[in-house]
């Protein structure tokens, strides 16, 4: 979404799917005290939503690695102090949505928002879409190749039925 700015609000746990997917937003909050798994170890899966993009843009691709390789928990204070999210907003649910209204109506009014999204428009080239479109394209063959793996099966099968 090249001419807005998206932001992403994580007031609960999040796993990987979860975790990931916010990471394509331009700004990323959360609650405080939320437990996020950004890794697909448990699962055995290589992972998807456009990870080796997001993620590595935000953390640098040995921290990247080390999340999606490793089976380690997380708090959101961890997270943005890695830099994976933005920032903490509140303590509870109802605080946390307070505080992300009052966010967005400031960037909403702020003076430099048509700067922001121009800035973003022209850093969202061609060849920007290309590099996202070949990670996606990345993450597609590694996913096939889990969904045909025993390892898979047996990890998809401990998870539904435990």
């Amino acid at each position: 979404m090249q001419n807005k700015i998206t932001i992403s609000a994580v007031q609960g746990n999040a796993g990987a799917g979860g975790v990931m997917m916010a990471l394509a937003s331009d700004l990323v909050l959360s609650r405080d005290g939320v437990v996020i798994n950004p890794h697909y170890t448990n699962m055995k899966l290589f992972g998807s939503e456009y990870h080796t993009f997001f993620l590595e843009r935000r953390v640098g691709r040995e921290k990247a690695h080390e999340l999606t390789s490793g089976a380690e928990s997380m708090l959101s204070s961890e997270a943005v102090s890695i830099g994976l999210f933005d920032g903490i907003m509140g303590t509870n649910v109802a605080e946390f949505q307070d505080e992300l209204e009052n966010v967005i109506t400031r960037i909403a009014s702020h003076p430099s928002l048509g700067e922001m999204i121009a800035k973003k428009s022209r850093t969202h080239d061609m060849a920007w879409h290309e590099k996202v479109e070949y990670c996606r394209q990345n993450e597609i063959q590694n996913m096939m190749r889990n969904f045909e793996s025993a390892q898979y099966e047996t990890a998809r099968k401990s998870f539904v039925l435990h």
